[in-house]
């Protein structure tokens, strides 16, 4: 029998913790998703979700000091990447767990392969290596290496991952953090770097979009850099609030 619900999660780096308010909210409505698809950020949530670690819960790993200065993440000085490793080991130490088979919930991780040019979906095997391939956003982390390939982050060419999902779960929610707005005139130079950014991977997630049964995409994320992870608690609210007003609108079941 099919499970009723299941949400894909998007990459989008510090936006990507808008996920967390997004699952408290469903988990308030008694909507509890029982299979998770995720690329980079929405892979690290996810991962920490289908765990069992609790969304009011989550925030805690993200705001330990040592999580808190690894992701500020801007290029490296001297031409350098920073490692996956040690991400992967803080992983490794909040899931309490070493493989997907051992999650309470089917996790579907879509990651980059670099090597071939062609993206993939992990759901078995080791996970925390996994779950950080996902993140390991290009230039600003190394490659990781998986049985001889080189992978990088998920949402390169897979943003809002499907994989299985709908094999088994009757309604699928996105979880989508890059809200595109159709207003905007700023000229700086990091804002049209955020915008062309957005733009671009937006292109791999429309086609995506028309699976789901409903998609979650708050406007309020519009303002959030993808570096504003001291500002977690107000994402966190964003993707929280427009759950919410989703769901007294009626739009999510």
């Amino acid at each position: 029998m099919k499970k009723k619900h299941g949400i894909s999660l998007s990459g989008g780096s510090a936006r990507g913790l808008a996920h967390i308010g997004v699952l408290q909210a469903l988990l308030e409505a008694d909507i509890k998703p029982k299979a998770v698809a995720g690329a980079s950020m929405g892979a690290i949530v996810g991962a920490l979700y289908a765990a069992g670690i609790s969304p009011q819960e989550i925030p805690g790993f993200f705001k330990k000091a040592s999580m808190l200065n690894y992701f500020t993440w801007k290029l490296p000085p001297h031409g350098g990447m920073l490692s996956s490793d040690k991400l992967a080991d803080e992983l490794a130490e909040a899931l309490g767990i070493k493989t997907f088979e051992e999650l309470q919930m089917p996790l579907f991780v879509s990651v980059t392969n670099y090597t071939r040019g062609r993206t993939e979906i992990i759901s078995s095997g080791p996970l925390a290596l996994a779950v950080a391939a996902s993140a390991a956003i290009p230039l600003i982390f190394k490659p990781v290496e998986m049985n001889g390939d080189l992978y990088v982050d998920g949402g390169i060419t897979d943003n809002q991952p499907v994989g299985p999902l709908p094999k088994l779960c009757r309604r699928i929610i996105a979880s989508h953090v890059n809200h595109i707005s159709s207003e905007y005139n700023s000229t700086a130079l990091k804002q049209m770097a955020e915008r062309s950014y957005n733009l671009a991977i937006y292109e791999n997630v429309k086609s995506n979009l028309k699976k789901f049964c409903c998609v979650i995409d708050p406007p309020g994320l519009a303002q959030m850099s993808l570096f504003d992870f001291q500002a977690i608690d107000q994402i966190v609210q964003i993707g929280y609030n427009e759950t919410k007003r989703l769901l007294e609108a009626g739009k999510l079941r």
